[in-house]
C-alpha cells in the first residue's frame, strides 16, 4: 500500500537532494532523496541549497522562493577568470577551474559561449 502525502493550503512540493537529513522548523525530518511538502519559511537557511523546488501552488511564484533563497538564479553557470596578462581560465559558479590549461581570450570566450548554452 502506497502512503499518500497530503498538501496543506499554500505548501509547495520539494525534493531533498544529496544524502543526510534535514529537520524542518515544523519538526518533520526529511531524508535524502525524499519528496515532501512544506512552506518556504519552514526550511532552514543553511539547507536551502540542498533542496529542489518541484511544484508550486498557484498563489506562489518563483519570486516568492527567490526571496526565501530556495530557487537558484538563472545566471550563467561558467565565467572567465584572468590568470595572467592575456591568459584565462573558465570557472564554474563555485570557482572551480573547468579547463585543463590556461587559454587565450578568444579561445576561452568561444568555449565559454558553448558551455553557457
Amino acid at each position: 500500500m502506497k502512503r499518500t502525502i497530503k498538501r496543506k493550503d499554500g505548501q509547495n512540493k520539494f525534493r531533498k537532494t544529496g544524502k543526510g537529513t534535514l529537520r524542518l522548523s515544523s519538526g518533520k525530518v526529511v531524508k535524502g532523496g525524499e519528496v515532501f511538502y512544506a512552506y518556504p519559511e519552514e526550511i532552514p537557511e543553511a539547507f536551502r541549497d540542498t533542496i529542489e523546488l518541484l511544484d508550486t501552488k498557484q498563489e506562489a511564484t518563483k519570486e516568492t522562493f527567490k526571496d526565501h533563497g530556495v530557487v537558484e538564479d538563472e545566471s550563467p553557470k561558467y565565467s572567465l577568470d584572468m590568470v595572467g596578462p592575456g591568459w584565462f581560465n573558465i570557472v564554474d559558479k563555485h570557482g572551480k577551474v573547468v579547463n585543463e590549461k590556461k587559454m587565450r581570450k578568444q579561445e576561452a570566450e568561444e568555449q565559454l559561449k558553448a558551455l553557457n548554452e
